[in-house]
């Protein structure tokens, strides 16, 4: 049997383009590539290399976090097993900050003005001395690099993305030498230490290194340092929605090998951030916690572990709501619908995804399949009608409250309970070389839900246009070194594409395994140009048309249509004749709006 690892897979396979196992569509038509895709590494309008400040070793595994703030202003990447965390400046392309941390990142939700949902101006936040950000990471213990990370550290930036307390950093190496050698020659005349030895010792190294941790702990001092904790992962939403609460999990070590007295079991902690106080301890489960979120409406909090158990607590009192304890084997990830009245987790082994009511527990649906592997990644639309899923190589989109008549109302798991109707089932093709491999790694509504992002275990990502049907691909070619990247693509705002064409023009921002950020521009707003979503299947034959069935040329058949509101200042031809040209376009345009096109400006 032939033994491949990780680095062949990244060296053989390359996303299939042409032939997915299970495609997505609309109306059975399959979905076609947007215009100018797919795209893969390389073809992006700009690039920007983190590998140095991320401390890159070629010969260390890398697996990269990130996260975008709440504006879309910064992106906050870290890498595992090694102390940093980037700061990006979306907008600016550059590096702002590099902070000490590793792990899952987790921004603060952006402050809000006092009684509205409207984020507060630039000159209202982050003046000078006060901050306008907050940034949780991790830090690890020393000597412990294969288990979970156990510190949390609370970073306050400014509306620039840079630390308030800033300090001249010191030279470990320096000082040490400088230490070493004011030592030396006592060690070698009163304790026979010759130079050979010293130079051979590991004295050096060591007062190097003790000086390098007293320095972080030095900088440390002005922030707000959690022990024993651990950020929520598969999804988890750390902060309540006004952001003046974490969650965080504390004794969160598994007893799966030896079970532990109750005090000493894992919780969730709920922290009140201003004044650094615990509010509640929420217990009850009997191992690790993988996942604990505020519902959107911040009254509840709900926690799943692989204790097989998802609970549910009043956020008011920190009383349990309800338990769900009829799961066999470890769960992995829950998630609140938009409303906070429903739920959705992954139970026994994460092969089973039920949706519940939030008030009662009740069973809503269970979704029709399942699972031969772990699902650990659920998201809700935002309309709260669909959940998309996905697990080993398929993504869903399911819709669980559209009726299947099988729903009898009874909260027992044992009783059939409604199935709802799949709306999407995208699928990788089966590869017997690298079926522990090839895989949907995560799912990600963009945006207004209009698109959704789908990340492939190479490093590419998918993404597909609901509204229109269309596929954008920016693909890891094969061959290209990468390692893993959580949460990899972002769509936020081209601020300055937007300036110049006074529109609403988004751009995609990835942050993939090379350590590099990649910026894909000319992604249209929710409400797009007739251009966006043109598809490879359709030929053209000169800029801007397209042969029609009777080999006249046309516009391409995109449900837009462009309306002309502004004439030339300077006709070539009699007013008349400009008059008879426009009766024509009328009548043409009132032929394509009679079949359905919509009608757009064009100043």
């Amino acid at each position: 049997m032939t033994c491949r690892t990780s680095a062949d897979f990244y060296d053989a396979w390359s996303f299939p383009t042409e032939d997915v196992e299970r495609d997505f569509a609309r109306d059975s038509e399959p979905a076609t590539w947007a215009f100018d895709h797919p795209k893969a590494w390389g073809d992006e309008e700009h690039s920007l290399d983190i590998a140095q400040e991320l401390g890159r070793d070629e010969n260390s595994h890398m697996y990269l976090h990130s996260a975008l703030s709440g504006d879309g202003k910064f992106l906050a990447i870290s890498r595992s097993f090694a102390e940093k965390i980037v700061i990006v400046d979306v907008q600016a392309r550059e590096v702002r900050q590099v902070l000490e941390g590793t792990g899952d990142v987790v921004w603060r939700p952006v402050r809000r003005r006092e009684g509205s949902g409207v984020a507060a101006k630039d000159d209202e936040v982050g003046g000078e001395g006060s901050p306008a950000y907050m940034l949780v990471g991790s830090a690890e213990d020393e000597g412990y690099r294969s288990g979970r990370n156990n510190t949390l550290i609370l970073w306050d930036l400014d509306k620039n993305g840079r630390v308030l307390d800033e300090e001249e950093p010191i030279d470990p190496a320096a000082f040490a030498a400088k230490a070493l050698g004011a030592i030396a020659p006592e060690l070698e005349s009163t304790h026979e230490w010759t130079k050979d030895f010293v130079d051979s010792s590991s004295l050096l190294a060591d007062f190097e290194a003790a000086l390098r941790k007293a320095e972080v702990a030095h900088r440390r001092r002005h922030n707000t340092v959690l022990k024993d904790a651990n950020l929520g992962g598969f999804g988890s939403q750390s902060f309540s929605t006004d952001g003046k609460y974490l969650l965080w999990h504390y004794q969160d070590k598994s007893t799966q090998q030896r079970m532990r007295e109750p005090d000493a079991l894992p919780q969730v902690v709920v922290w009140d951030v201003d004044t650094s106080k615990a509010v509640h301890r929420l217990r009850g489960h009997t191992d690790a916690i993988m996942w604990s979120a505020f519902s959107p409406d911040s009254k509840t909090i709900a926690s799943v572990s692989w204790d097989g158990t998802l609970r549910v607590y009043l956020f008011s009192t920190g009383e349990l709501l309800w338990a769900h304890e009829h799961s066999e084997s470890q769960s992995w990830t829950g998630a609140f619908a938009p409303d906070s009245q429903s739920i959705a987790w992954s139970l026994k082994g994460g092969r089973v995804v039920k949706v519940h009511e939030v008030a009662t527990g009740r069973v809503l649906a269970t979704f029709p399949e399942e699972f031969i592997d772990w699902c650990r990644c659920l998201a809700w639309h935002p309309d709260g009608d669909s959940l998309a899923l996905c697990v080993d190589r398929s993504a869903y989109i399911w819709r669980p409250f559209d009726s299947d008549g099988n729903s009898d109302g009874n909260s027992d798991t044992d009783k059939p309970s409604n199935t709802g109707t799949l709306a999407q089932h995208f699928q990788l093709p089966f590869s017997s070389s690298w079926q522990s491999f090839a895989a949907v790694s995560s799912i990600s509504w963009l945006g207004t839900g209009r698109r959704l992002s789908v990340a492939i275990s190479d490093g590419t990502s998918l993404v597909y246009d609901t509204q229109h049907n269309r596929k954008e691909l920016f693909a890891r070619p094969a061959g290209a070194a990468t390692s893993g990247a959580e949460q990899a693509l972002f769509l936020v705002r081209d601020d300055a594409r937007s300036a110049r064409q006074q529109d609403d023009s988004r751009m995609y921002v990835s942050v993939d395994g090379d350590a590099r950020v990649r910026y894909w521009t000319g992604v249209m707003g929710e409400a797009a140009g007739w251009w966006e979503g043109w598809g490879k299947k359709v030929k053209k034959v000169k800029k801007g048309m397209v042969k029609g069935k009777d080999g006249v040329d046309t516009f391409p058949e995109t449900g837009k249509y462009v309306k002309i509101t502004k004439m030339s200042s300077r006709p070539q031809e009699p007013v008349e004749g400009l008059v008879a040209g426009v009766e024509g376009k009328k009548e043409e345009r009132d032929e394509w709006a009679e079949r359905g096109a919509e009608l757009w400006t064009a100043e």
